[in-house]
């Protein structure tokens, strides 16, 4: 979620069949929501969200190391394995609860010693941090499935700390060398 921007639905939708790990690349075609607190299997939030991504080398690294485990937790769940096609399930491999994916999140980061954070801030994490590394804006937008690159910065984009910092000397060195009076 935070190194590809896909909501929460997205990601507990996502099939081993939009995934290729030989191409690096994911399709985001499903998502799994609670409509009146029951599972509901349904197409992305809207066409720009039905979109293909590239994995990045880790990630592609980690999905085939998930695989691998699940393979494993299928062949010990025997007849009790629910086939779902699902990447992310569990031990019988049905689907996730959207409410255990927040519990694992704040269990998580109370381990890493970071106060917690709500799943969606993956997301607005994921464009700040890609668009304050040089990715651009227009870019950041399409892979966060956003139709507005607008809605991107005015909403998901957050100026981090580190950047002010960054072009605060040059602003001063622009004002110095021009001789203009400092404020």
């Amino acid at each position: 979620m935070l190194t590809l921007g896909l909501r929460r639905g997205e990601v507990l939708g996502l099939r081993w069949v939009d995934v290729n790990l030989e191409g690096s690349t994911l399709r985001v075609s499903q998502t799994l929501t609670l409509v009146g607190g029951k599972p509901h299997f349904g197409q992305p939030k809207t066409e720009s969200s039905r979109r293909v991504l590239d994995l990045p080398p880790d990630v592609r690294e980690v999905l085939s190391d998930w695989r691998a485990q699940q393979r494993g937790e299928r062949e010990i769940a025997g007849a009790d394995w629910e086939d779902s096609g699902l990447v992310f399930t569990t031990a019988l491999g049905g689907y996730l609860h959207p409410d255990n994916l927040k519990r694992v999140l704040h269990r998580v980061a109370k381990r890493a010693g970071v106060k917690p954070v709500r799943i969606h801030d993956l997301r607005h994490t994921y464009a700040s941090l890609a668009i304050s590394n040089g990715v651009p804006a227009e870019v950041a937008s399409e892979k966060l499935g956003h139709t507005q690159v607008a809605f991107t910065l005015k909403q998901y984009r957050h100026v981090l700390e580190h950047e002010h910092k960054g072009y605060a000397l040059p602003l001063t060195d622009l004002l110095r060398e021009r001789n203009i009076p400092k404020a």
